[in-house]
């Protein structure tokens, strides 16, 4: 089963139960890769930062409405 109709499936049974109604979900996914020219101490730089990998993934999750009243 596809991702896409899962989610349309909970949709559709959210919606007939009179869930979540009102909610926005949004969100984004980015994976990079990215290379590093330094002057100075790697250590430090390396220490300061999180990012610091060559390949880096970024997600981010964004839920607005009324939840509370459904949990």
């Amino acid at each position: 089963m596809r991702a896409e109709n899962l989610f349309e499936g909970v949709g559709r049974l959210f919606e007939d139960w009179g869930l979540f109604q009102g909610i926005r979900v949004s969100g984004s996914n980015t994976f990079t890769l990215q290379e590093h020219a330094l002057d100075g101490s790697e250590s430090a730089f390396q220490g300061q930062r999180w990012d610091t990998d060559t390949l880096v993934r970024r997600s981010s999750l964004h839920v607005e409405g009324p939840i509370w009243k459904n949990l």
